[in-house]
């Protein structure tokens, strides 16, 4: 019986070694080593977003991503860039938990909110949740960080947070009024070619929402500013211009105004946390989107300079 266990224990101890071996090699998750890069090359501030921040225009001639474009305007400061597609204020929390708790603290964070991450067609999509990378930035234990796949496997752990089945059950509002569910607006088949009806459609579930205060991507950014001012860490928050005037070829002042009521729920819990909160979302002119047939909030490079101005004059001239 004795040597069953110790050879049952010299098993796991070996497939434990294999799994932490193996799962070192294969970097299962390199954008968790590139913060730490940042981290270990003692970045004052941490650049966050979503593709806003890299996306361009055909013809651009600087294709300067925006934090980059920040970077040049304010010579001495060091940015580390940690945007990419998708990104949104519920995966922000966990990035803020992970920096709260490194030796090395960035001076600052840059926090772009994209209004267009609160409403379901994003906040609540299957292929945006992240849970590999949230359970990276929330694990109290780094050896756990290689153990992801089997955790996931056995479920031990959920990585499927939002099932696809009640992703397309999801109501969709235009103001309070519903106007049918996600099946109804996020399909491939029937969006695969635009018309202006399928166009409208798109700026309804994209942006036409009423924000809650109970949002539960609202109340993400609430603890991650809860977070930064416990670590010391500051926050540079605007939220992200977007195509209003498109927006109002459709609506009229009416998409305007519900833009800027969405923006003022999140600005007033903001400011109410001690941050200044820097609202970009109707200040740029239909030129300067790179936008096709249905909306997103890609800048040309004009648009692009313009954002790194506004953040470069409001929170960088002031620090």
């Amino acid at each position: 019986m004795k040597f069953f266990f110790r050879a049952f224990f010299v098993f796991i101890f070996l497939l434990l070694t294999f799994q932490i071996i193996t799962d070192s090699f294969l970097k299962p998750f390199p954008r968790f080593d590139l913060l730490n890069t940042y981290l270990e090359e003692k970045k004052q501030i941490i650049y966050l977003g979503d593709s806003v921040i890299f996306s361009g225009a055909n013809n651009d001639t600087d294709h300067s991503s925006i934090s980059e474009m920040t970077e040049k305007m304010n010579n001495g400061i060091t940015i580390g860039d940690y945007s990419s597609p998708a990104y949104n204020p519920i995966l922000y929390e966990g990035i803020m938990d992970y920096l709260s708790r490194q030796s090395y603290k960035p001076e600052a964070v840059i926090l772009p909110v994209n209004l267009r991450s609160f409403s379901p067609l994003w906040k609540d999509n299957p292929m945006f949740q992240f849970e590999k990378e949230k359970f990276y930035f929330t694990s109290q234990i780094p050896l756990l960080y290689h153990f992801y796949k089997p955790l996931a496997v056995m479920r031990a752990i959920n990585a499927n947070t939002i099932s696809w089945d009640s992703y397309y059950g999801i109501p969709v509002y235009y103001g309070e009024k519903q106007v049918g569910t996600m099946k109804d607006f996020d399909n491939e088949k029937k969006f695969a070619s635009s018309t202006e009806a399928k166009i409208r459609e798109k700026y309804i579930v994209s942006y036409l929402f009423n924000l809650k205060q109970d949002d539960r991507s609202l109340l993400a950014l609430e603890r991650t500013l809860d977070i930064a001012t416990h670590s010391g860490i500051k926050v540079y928050l605007y939220i992200t211009p977007l195509d209003h005037e498109k927006g109002e070829d459709y609506f009229g002042k009416d998409f305007t105004t519900q833009i800027q009521k969405n923006a003022k729920i999140v600005c007033d819990m903001v400011k109410e946390k001690g941050f200044q909160c820097l609202d970009l979302s109707s200040r740029l002119p239909h030129k300067n989107f790179s936008t096709p047939d249905y909306p997103v909030e890609h800048l040309d490079q004009s648009g692009r300079t313009y954002v790194a101005e506004q953040v470069t004059k409001t929170f960088l001239k002031r620090r």
